[in-house]
């Protein structure tokens, strides 16, 4: 495993000095989630970007309402306890079963849709159950700051290629998010995938990004940033785990509930124990 205190290139665990673009992407990231209401619901997974999405959210006196979404016992479940204590917020869980996840995953399409439209329903059944008129997700971290293993896989083609593939998957996530999210009765929104932050976020080099292909962690600005606004360690600091794999989705459609062709066959629980690359 990377030590992550071995990426000088932003120092995020080590705090000697503020990196040049450190404050203006902070300030985009506050600015970025003023398009909420007070009382909105952070979908929140207890990784490093929602943690931080909900701090800006409660620090702005939004008064947020942490939701956490999946099947009992899933790493996601596990990785929130205690969340609404250590950070301040409400926090209400949206328990999935089978029978919910067929019925939030029908007519979806592939395995992404899929995955992420049934995550979505779910974070939105629950907070509309706890008087939330609006969700904000972090969506757009990974994707302007290389926080997929995939960029670690082919960082040997060089910064050019990684900024194509950025650009790639904003497109691929933002018409995920429309098929995904378009039929919620809750409407959703997506902050850090605003214009305004999505600039700040690409005139970050990529190398101070991500260190190379053993870099385990990636996404070292926001890191850096949620460690800035107060974001607990514990968060900050946590590896990436995919939605599917976190809240057990890909587990349960597996199962023969429904699997739609091409889902993952894979049967681990995350990095630490062999996990498919996000």
């Amino acid at each position: 495993m990377v030590d992550a205190r071995a990426h000088p290139a932003w120092d995020w665990d080590l705090g000697s000095g503020d990196p040049p673009l450190a404050g203006p992407l902070l300030g985009a990231a506050r600015d970025a989630v003023s398009c909420a209401s007070p009382g909105v619901a952070v979908a929140f997974s207890g990784g490093v970007d929602s943690a931080l999405l909900a701090v800006l959210c409660r620090d702005a006196g939004l008064r947020p309402v942490l939701v956490t979404v999946g099947f009992p016992g899933s790493r996601d479940m596990r990785a929130a306890e205690g969340a609404g204590r250590l950070l301040g917020c409400p926090h209400v869980f949206g328990r999935m079963t089978p029978g919910s996840l067929a019925e939030a995953a029908r007519g979806a399409g592939d395995p992404t849709t899929v995955y992420s439209r049934a995550a979505f329903a779910h974070v939105a059944r629950a907070a509309s159950g706890a008087g939330a008129g609006e969700i904000i997700t972090a969506n757009g971290i990974d994707e302007l700051f290389c926080g997929y293993d995939a960029f670690r896989r082919e960082h040997h083609l060089g910064g050019a290629h990684l900024e194509r593939m950025m650009a790639s998957r904003l497109g691929r996530e933002r018409a995920m998010l429309a098929a995904a999210c378009g039929a919620l009765d809750v409407p959703a929104l997506h902050p850090f995938m605003s214009a305004r932050f999505e600039e700040r976020a690409m005139q970050v080099p990529v190398h101070e990004k991500i260190t190379g292909g053993d870099d385990a962690y990636r996404k070292h600005p926001a890191r850096y940033v949620a460690m800035r606004a107060g974001v607990p360690r514990t968060y900050y600091t946590r590896l990436k785990i995919a939605l599917q794999y976190g809240t057990r989705i890909s587990a349960e459609l597996r199962r023969g509930r429904g699997a739609p062709s091409g889902t993952p066959t894979w049967q681990g629980r995350g990095p630490r124990q062999g996990a498919p690359p996000a």
